[in-house]
C-alpha cells in the first residue's frame, strides 16, 4: 500500500484512509461525512470503534493509497478493503 498525505479532506467522503497524529496512527477506516470547508470529517463506527470526528486543528493528517486506473482518469482515492463493509 503506497500511502501518500492528502491535505484536501473536503474531498474524503467514501474514501478509506489512514489518520495519523505526530506521525503515529491513530485509526484506519470509512470517511462518512466531511465539513464543508475541509476542516474535519466523520469515520464510521466499526466494531467496537464508534464513529468519530477528526479535526485538522488537533494535528491530525490523512493518507490515502493511490492506485493507478485504466482510461481517462489517472488516479483516484481508495484503499485495499480493510474490513468488509456489512
Amino acid at each position: 500500500m503506497k500511502t501518500q498525505d492528502y491535505p484536501h479532506w473536503e474531498l474524503l467522503a467514501g474514501a478509506l484512509v489512514e489518520v495519523r497524529q505526530n506521525g503515529t496512527v491513530v485509526r484506519t477506516g470509512l470517511v462518512e461525512q466531511v465539513m464543508l470547508d475541509g476542516s474535519a470529517f466523520w469515520m464510521a463506527s466499526h466494531g467496537a470503534h464508534p464513529r468519530r470526528m477528526f479535526e485538522k486543528a488537533e494535528g491530525f493528517t490523512v493518507c490515502v493509497d493511490l492506485k493507478e486506473l485504466d482510461g481517462a482518469q489517472s488516479y483516484r482515492m481508495t484503499a485495499d478493503q480493510l474490513f468488509p463493509l456489512t
